[in-house]
């Protein structure tokens, strides 16, 4: 645990959420930012902005296109994880599962977050409350990707493999001691 965070002085405007049928209508590095900002730290009394464990900078809103698919899988069948284009882009795919198998085009969200320490004990949980709150709001086109920002945690790659394994997802999701944690995290 960290006893001692640094608070950052953020000066973010705040901004009007539109939701249709409890789903966000603009999807944008600023809407995502706003339902984002506002989650708890599980372990202090401070949101994930006032930590700066989230930023603008670690938002990423995209579509993948049929006209980089063969540059995707070919990497894939080689790693997990996939740089993009040195831009800290991760794309995380299962081994053996074809980009295609998603169809195309492919609108992803991914988030990269960064914990207040390197052995951040809740980094996992800080994760999975970000992943439900986009899971809440956004709609089921995108492709949601949470992570651990490059060399920000001693664990980050078992983390990030965790964070984007749906079945582990799931799994959390449906054990009620956590989601009781997420749920007391959550604005």
């Amino acid at each position: 645990m960290n006893e001692n965070p640094i608070i950052q002085d953020i000066n973010e405007p705040r901004i009007k959420l539109e939701l249709k049928n409890n789903k966000l209508v603009n999807i944008t590095v600023a809407t995502i930012y706003e339902l984002l900002r506002d989650i708890k730290d599980p372990e202090h009394p401070n949101t994930l902005e006032d930590l700066g464990i989230i930023n603008k900078s670690g938002i990423k809103i995209g579509v993948i296109e049929s006209s980089n698919i063969e540059e995707i899988e070919s990497s894939v069948e080689k790693q997990d994880f996939l740089s993009n284009n040195d831009k800290n882009e991760m794309f995380l795919f299962k081994k053996g599962v074809s980009i295609t198998d998603y169809g195309l085009p492919i609108n992803y969200i991914d988030i990269s977050f960064v914990p207040t320490i390197p052995h951040c004990s809740m980094a996992a949980l800080i994760g999975l409350s970000i992943k439900r709150q986009l899971m809440k709001f956004v709609d089921e086109k995108y492709w949601i990707r949470v992570y651990i920002a490059a060399e920000t945690h001693v664990n980050e790659l078992a983390l990030n493999k965790q964070l984007n394994d749906k079945d582990r997802v799931m799994a959390a999701f449906e054990n009620e001691a956590i989601v009781d944690l997420i749920d007391m995290c959550l604005p």
